[in-house]
């Protein structure tokens, strides 16, 4: 200001004293000065002192928002694999179970004494009580499958239809059990309504 007012050159003076009080105003509310002319990165630090305060609270929004997608994107990342593990384990399972009953099936029609079978297949309803079991009704729902086939082997019609028909019912409310899981229940339930029908 000082500079401007006392300049040699008059053209470059302030052109009154009224343009002088305007940019003295100016410098008290923080507004851009004539004296320093239209320079964008003075104009920017003048804006930035004048709206010091928004400008802070934008940036913390805008530092918020990017925090969040930044922390939703990780936690998509994680479901992600933690739904690939959940799959597998899944898999895992119904092999295992179905190795189960194929096994089981094979014992019922095999060589092996009725005791010997009636007592591997006890031993498998046992597990049916398990607290694990109660909580996991895919798997529940398997080994009633499972023991359904086997007692339909050794001909304990009131034993598989016990199980198939609670494997039934898990099948349509268990989200890990799909279509084939049902299908394989109610096949086991047509072939003793067969059976019934032919004695």
């Amino acid at each position: 200001l000082v500079q401007k007012a006392s300049d040699p050159d008059p053209a470059r003076r302030y052109p009154s004293v009224e343009a002088l009080r305007q940019d003295l105003e100016n410098r008290r509310n923080h507004q851009p000065l004539l004296a320093r002319g239209a320079d964008r990165l003075y104009l920017a630090r003048r804006f930035t002192r004048r709206h010091r305060g928004k400008l802070a609270i934008a940036l913390l929004v805008l530092l918020t928002l990017a925090a969040a997608a930044i922390t939703s994107r990780r936690a998509e990342q994680r479901a992600s694999e933690s739904e690939k593990i959940a799959w597998r384990a899944h898999a895992e399972a119904a092999w295992v179970t179905n190795t189960l009953a194929s096994l089981l099936s094979k014992l019922a029609r095999g060589d092996a004494g009725q005791s010997e079978v009636r007592e591997v297949l006890e031993e498998a309803e046992k597990h049916l009580q398990n607290e694990l079991m109660q909580t996991a009704p895919e798997a529940e729902a398997r080994l009633r499958h499972a023991l359904a086939l086997a007692y339909l082997e050794m001909g304990q019609k009131g034993q598989a239809q016990k199980h198939a028909e609670r494997a039934a019912e898990l099948a349509r409310g268990t989200r890990g059990l799909g279509p084939q899981d049902l299908e394989n229940n109610l096949e086991i339930l047509r072939r003793l309504g067969d059976d019934a029908g032919m004695e």
